[in-house]
């Protein structure tokens, strides 16, 4: 590749960042360790508070990494707002109903899982009254909490308020199980950073030629 070329193709990109990419990610880490040998399932699940004063948006879960679990194929899934499967990822959920939407995953339960949730639409531009909140729940095979003191609750959550902000919360439970939420840079934010790089490279290259 000529110089000039590669500097057209870092301008391109640089350019061409598809809006899609401006969501922000985040990664849920859970500490399952107490659960670890139990059937049951990682529920993931997204809704509005209210189908007319919260914003439109989805919830990409992709990246999927465990430790001791086993996947038993017996995912279930509720809402016509849902697509993907855990096995043919990203599974994306749309916040399109009052009631939630959520894609459940079977497992028996190992030491640890993790993965990122991209979100995106709308909501995240403000202007709207209720929020909308992507949750996640672990549940036994009969579908009953696992989670103490948290019962009736999840471990972890990502609200979009109506005014478009973002919160996260983790939690602790059964002595020594834990969930972590974490904001991860973004996609576009790395993609730019990666095209500074090779500008700063290829100005390197005519200041070395140069002498």
């Amino acid at each position: 590749m000529t110089r000039r070329s590669f500097l057209l193709t870092l301008a391109t990109l640089a350019l061409g960042v598809p809006a899609t990419f401006a969501g922000p990610v985040y990664r849920v880490t859970l500490n399952t360790t107490p659960f670890s040998g139990t059937s049951g399932f990682v529920d993931l699940a997204f809704n509005q508070a209210n189908l007319v004063t919260s914003g439109p948006a989805t919830a990409s879960i992709s990246n999927f990494i465990s430790t001791g679990f086993t996947f038993t194929g017996g995912d279930q899934t509720s809402g016509a707002g849902v697509t993907g499967t855990f096995g043919a990822p990203p599974i994306v959920i749309a916040n399109d109903v009052n009631a939630a939407n959520y894609y459940s995953i079977e497992v028996t339960f190992g030491t640890g899982i993790s993965f990122d949730v991209m979100l995106a639409g709308g909501a995240l531009t403000g202007g709207y009254s209720d929020p909308s909140a992507f949750l996640v729940t672990l549940y036994d095979n009969t579908f009953g909490y696992l989670t103490a003191p948290l019962a009736n609750s999840e471990v972890a959550n990502i609200v979009i308020a109506g005014n478009g902000g973002i919160t996260t919360q983790g939690s602790t439970f059964n002595t020594t199980g834990s969930a972590d939420v974490t904001e991860l840079p973004e996609p576009a934010t790395l993609l730019m950073s990666g095209v500074a790089l090779g500008l700063a490279g290829l100005l390197r290259m005519r200041l070395t030629a140069r002498v």
